[in-house]
């Protein structure tokens, strides 16, 4: 045992707020070019907006969790309070998080609609899939919520609660893993070659 040794949290927290930090600066240049060239912003540029709003207390509660070992060798860390608090943290952080992962990937649909939507195959695809997703992202995070009452006993195993099959849980989030890696991926093999769908001109962009 090294209680001393950080393991890979320094390197995963760095590369979480660099992220970060450039998802914040594309969002202000995203709003940028919109207002100075189309005069305009759109619904998807709001809810990106709001995404990257949420991205910031989940990164806060991920840092938290950070500072009490998230990312240490589990031989190196002891049940309490640094077990107990990462666990607490990374449930609190599960909630903008989620928010986050929703509120990309609709903004990001609206988007590919007012570029590809002439297609309604396309059209329907990405309103389908990403309710499918929003849906199971929601449902995710109730059930992390409620699987044990009260709800400290989901950090705190020692404290006696009411406790729901685990199994509920775990099968909604690989769901919507899964879920959430199929649209990142068809998402950009189904809006060009080699289905030809091109986008608007830049006055169709505007409308």
């Amino acid at each position: 045992m090294n209680p001393d040794d950080p393991g890979i949290g320094p390197l995963m927290i760095g590369l979480m707020w660099t992220f970060t930090s450039l998802s914040v600066i594309i969002i202000a240049l995203r709003f940028y070019v919109r207002v100075s060239l189309l005069r305009q912003l759109g619904l998807d540029d709001w809810i990106m907006l709001l995404a990257g709003i949420f991205q910031l207390p989940y990164q806060a509660c991920l840092t938290k969790s950070y500072q009490w070992g998230l990312g240490m060798e589990s031989r190196n860390l002891t049940y309490d309070p640094q077990i107990v608090h990462i666990l607490k943290w990374n449930l609190i952080g599960s909630i903008p998080g989620n928010v986050v992962a929703i509120a990309a990937r609709i903004s990001i649909s609206i988007f590919l609609i007012r570029l590809f939507g002439s297609r309604k195959w396309f059209k329907w695809y990405l309103i389908i899939f990403t309710t499918l997703q929003s849906v199971t992202a929601a449902a995710t995070e109730i059930v992390y919520c409620l699987q044990v009452s009260p709800i400290q006993g989901f950090w705190d195993p020692k404290i006696l609660a009411r406790r729901w099959d685990p199994n509920i849980a775990r099968v909604l989030w690989i769901t919507g893993q899964s879920f959430f890696m199929v649209a990142d991926v068809s998402y950009v093999i189904l809006d060009g070659w080699p289905f030809n769908i091109k986008p608007p001109t830049r006055q169709n962009c505007k409308n």
